[in-house]
């Protein structure tokens, strides 16, 4: 197995500092190739979003530091210490008080491909000159347009289209979505923060990122956000993978306090009052 990866973060046109933050990182995990990358978008006033994004990545890389090579699948479990570590942080630290980060986090370890989500940065896959795109936003308009309360359409330009409803460090748990994959022959997989991906049809995306090297294609990317407005910061981090044909990406949800989705059903109206809730003080953090 051969990687090839490029990440950048730009600040953009129009905003103060930069609150994204990625890694790039080869595993030892002895003969098994394996790598980590990280999109982290943070959500908080003056300096705690790049602080929230900062510590969440420093965070993945020392829980794969630390644990042993059994515990290299488990990307949910790294993506739940990050949590505890960065609500501790916000709950000790009035300075750090609503800090929060999105985290869109990819392992590959062999031809197994795993991606750990929450908030609204994204993952996608790009083969044969198709595009999918593997992760689901985490904002009240994604949670609408799954639902059919919305059309895509509708869902460009909704006024409440900035409303993240998970973050890490937002609550003491954290629910993680987790997206399992296999390696197909030179597939990539582009991992961005919505600064970035606002700014391109999923056409653009496979146009951009299949025909030049990985370096080139993130630079380009970025440039081309920018020119189009950067209203935000904007982060890019592409892989590709040589590996043989793979299955379909399958796709499941994991959380240690509430392990089966379908217990959320008995109280649906409960739910929503509480992602609401939590949407309402997540974007008003992000804008404050």
């Amino acid at each position: 197995m051969k990687f090839r990866a490029a990440g950048l973060t730009d600040i953009g046109c129009t905003r103060k500092e930069n609150q994204d933050s990625f890694l790039i990182e080869e595993l030892a995990v002895g003969d098994v190739p394996a790598l980590l990358a990280i999109v982290a978008d943070g959500v908080g006033g003056s300096k705690a979003g790049s602080i929230a994004s900062g510590t969440l990545v420093n965070a993945l890389r020392e829980f794969y530091k630390k644990t042993g090579q059994g515990d290299l699948y488990d990307l949910r479990r790294a993506i739940e210490e990050a949590n505890r570590i960065l609500y501790k942080m916000a709950s000790e630290n009035s300075e750090y008080a609503g800090m929060a980060t999105t985290c869109t986090g990819m392992l590959i370890v062999g031809q197994d491909v795993t991606i750990g989500h929450a908030g609204d940065s994204r993952a996608y896959k790009m083969r044969n000159g198709n595009i999918e795109m593997l992760t689901e936003d985490d904002t009240l308009v994604g949670r609408m347009l799954r639902e059919g309360l919305i059309t895509s359409e509708e869902a460009k330009d909704h006024p409440q289209r900035h409303v993240i409803t998970r973050a890490v460090g937002a609550m003491r748990e954290i629910l993680v979505s987790i997206y399992k994959s296999r390696i197909g022959e030179n597939d990539r997989f582009l991992l961005c923060s919505d600064g970035l991906y606002k700014y391109f049809s999923e056409e653009e995306l496979i146009e951009i990122t299949s025909k030049t090297p990985v370096d080139i294609s993130v630079e380009r990317l970025v440039d081309m956000a920018k020119e189009r407005g950067g209203e935000d910061n904007i982060t890019a981090v592409l892989v590709e993978a040589e590996a043989k044909a793979g299955r379909k990406t399958e796709r499941i949800e994991c959380t240690d306090f509430d392990p089966k989705p379908k217990r959320r059903a008995r109280a649906p109206c409960l739910v929503l009052i509480m992602v609401l809730i939590l949407a309402g003080i997540l974007v008003y953090i992000r804008y404050s």
